[in-house]
């Protein structure tokens, strides 16, 4: 399957002309384009900045090599750039940068393969020569105002989203004090957060989710929903997502995943002025170098708006890469390929459908994997809180943490998106909310979007996303959340309300946007309070299932699809 997974994002990448050798070799990614309007809220127009030599997303200086960056506007502004040089590990000669004829920056030291960022004020041209012994990459640089704390109308200098992959809502501390144990800097952290106990993830699985939180689309909307052809092959992520809204707004934005599926082969760094990525078929990245890279970030860009994406793939087990620090934490057996670990721990399928089903043994074994990793996950995260708290930057800083979905480890007889696999934890710390728990329903990966949109002083309104309360004054909430999971043919939904969770399973066909919904299916109706005794009330309440039946219909109409079709699967 890895093989096979090269090969598709390979030849997505072919498909568009892009050279995919670059992708894999881990070079930097930038600004789409060399010669773009400038970002950081100020006036798109009157401000444009060209490299001298074309480039699509880079521009890679020879030893001795030099490049003028041209900008074109009224007034001084600060630009951040950044330099990256491929050479060998190991420290090598610098950089130098000039503005006119006077050297503003002199980087004696670049170390290979990690990005070095400078912020310096300018006007007119910027010329950088390559002093080094490698090839030098110079990311596209960023323009954004210094940061000016407003009392009154307040809005964070830092926001930073934290997303900790395959987590229940009861998997932290905050929510469940028995696993305080393992995630101790979490918990102190997050004391004051405002919680949410009621959020649901749009899909049970990460790429879906992860593009609902991009574009604030349900997976039918967005369209990337599994990786045996129903991927969408258009860049729609450059329609509008939640980065580009925060670019737009002033803010620096930063992305590092640990997870393959979020890569430039889905267009996941659109809108990412950097954008940090894994490499396959062998992990590269741990939750240390994602924290360092984070709080690297943070300095270099101390005096500018930053908003940060954090995944972390390291708590999704068994699919998690392997790393020593967290093995030694580990006495039991470890099988270093996930593929071999999942055949290992599955007694087998319900359905063959992707729900697996575990023995006892395994659970136990994936279950002590799962908390080690998170345990050292929250060890991670430890050195980014007690920075932010340090620095002073923390009283500036909004700091939002959730899981993409949640995790079961044994299917038995509930379905596909059960309260396990989609209630997940979500919170909130913000210098000016002394915290509180919230319990109205949240459709997590869609809301957060809108909610920290709200939070920036921006426009909230983005795809299907609702801000919540209480930094949406008028939110009027959710009154019903939905979950749904595509694989090849087969549809599958969970639509929620106060009262009850309505599943429905159909066939599914992307070329005719056809959702085959109109004949007989496979449904229930579970009372909410104990969902997941799975005790069906289809025949006692049919004026529920009705209603959650039209809010369906309603849903699919919305995406395009027909769901008038007979002869369900």
């Amino acid at each position: 399957m890895f093989s096979s997974l090269k090969a598709f994002i390979s030849r997505r990448i072919l498909n568009r002309g892009v050279d995919a050798r670059r992708f894999w070799n881990g070079e930097p990614i930038a600004s789409p384009k060399a010669n773009v309007p400038l970002f950081g809220g100020l006036n798109k127009k009157a401000f444009t900045l060209t490299y001298e030599k074309e480039s699509r997303d880079c521009v890679w200086l020879s030893p001795g090599e030099k490049v003028e960056i041209k900008i074109h506007g009224e007034k001084k502004l600060r630009v951040k750039l950044s330099f990256a040089c491929n050479g060998k590990p190991k420290i090598s000669e610098g950089v130098g940068v000039y503005v006119g004829d006077k050297k503003v920056v002199d980087l004696k030291y670049i170390v290979s393969k990690k990005w070095h960022n400078v912020g310096i004020e300018h006007g007119g041209s910027i010329k950088i020569i390559n002093t080094s012994a490698s090839k030098l990459a110079v990311a596209h640089p960023v323009v954004a105002e210094k940061y000016v704390r407003d009392e009154k109308n307040f809005t964070p200098k830092n926001i930073i989203v934290i997303l900790l992959d395959s987590l229940t809502r009861d998997s932290i501390g905050p929510f469940n004090p028995e696993m305080a144990e393992f995630t101790p800097n979490i918990t102190r952290f997050f004391e004051k957060s405002v919680k949410y106990s009621n959020c649901f993830s749009q899909s049970e699985w990460t790429l879906p989710s992860i593009y609902s939180l991009l574009t604030s689309r349900y997976p039918l909307g967005h369209g990337m929903l599994d990786l045996k052809g129903n991927a969408r092959n258009d860049n729609h992520l450059v329609e509008d997502n939640l980065p580009q809204r925060m670019r737009e707004l002033g803010y620096s934005t930063f992305a590092y995943s640990t997870i393959k599926v979020f890569h430039p082969a889905f267009y996941a760094h659109v809108g990412f002025d950097r954008f940090i990525y894994d490499q396959f078929p062998q992990p590269r990245q741990t939750h240390a170098d994602l924290c360092a890279a984070a709080i690297t970030q943070l300095h270099a860009n101390s005096d500018s708006r930053n908003f940060m994406f954090l995944h972390f793939l390291d708590t999704h087990e068994p699919w998690s890469n392997t790393n020593e620090l967290d093995d030694l934490m580990l006495s039991n057996f470890r099988i270093t390929d996930p593929f071999e670990e999942y055949n290992f721990y599955k007694r087998g399928y319900k359905d063959g459908k992707a729900e697996p089903i575990f023995d006892e043994t395994g659970i136990e074994v994936l279950t002590e994997r799962r908390n080690a990793r998170l345990a050292n996950v929250d060890l991670s995260l430890q050195a980014l809180f007690d920075y932010l708290e340090k620095s002073g930057q923390l009283e500036d800083t909004v700091v939002a943490l959730f899981s993409d979905h949640g995790c079961l480890y044994t299917a038995q007889n509930q379905p596909l998106l059960c309260e396990s696999r989609t209630n997940v934890p979500l919170l909130i710390l913000h210098p000016k909310y002394k915290g509180g728990t919230h319990a109205e329903l949240v459709a997590t990966n869609l809301d957060i979007g809108s909610t920290l949109l709200s939070i920036a002083g921006g426009d909230p309104k983005l795809g299907d996303g609702v801000a919540n309360a209480p930094f949406a004054e008028d939110s009027a909430g959710r009154s019903y959340v939905i979950s749904e999971s595509i694989f090849g043919d087969l549809y599958k939904v969970a639509l929620r309300d106060e009262n009850y969770v309505y599943h429905y399973s159909c066939s599914y066909d992307k070329n005719k946007k056809v959702v085959d919904i109109g004949g007989v299916g496979k449904s229930s109706l579970f009372a909410r309070k104990n969902e997941n005794l799975c005790v069906d009330l289809s025949g006692k309440h049919p004026d529920a299932v009705k209603k959650m039946h039209d809010l369906l219909l309603y849903h699919l109409k919305k995406y395009g699809f027909d769901p008038t079709i007979k002869g369900n699967s």
